[in-house]
């Protein structure tokens, strides 16, 4: 709880989240993008990890979404999209 990824976090806090697309890379990782009302978020690109392989860390998920959905990148019409 003393890391700085948990600066925002309130136990017991209910936040609805709502996945508007998922990212999926095969025998690797599966995060979906969300966008939380109501809540701090430090990422460029809110998502939830939900799933991670071995050798895969779930903060790889935000190396991935940034390759494929920054501007210029393959994926970022989809993500405004989904925003």
């Amino acid at each position: 709880m003393k890391l700085p990824q948990c600066e925002y976090f309130e136990e017991g806090k209910k936040v609805a989240i709502d996945i508007r697309a998922v990212i999926y890379v095969p025998g690797k990782l599966v995060a979906g993008i969300c966008f939380p009302q109501g809540v701090e978020i430090e990422n460029e690109y809110p998502h939830m990890t939900l799933m991670v392989s071995d050798g895969w860390k779930p903060m790889m998920s935000n190396s991935v979404i940034q390759a494929t959905c920054a501007k210029g990148m393959p994926f970022h019409e989809a993500y405004k999209a989904a925003k």
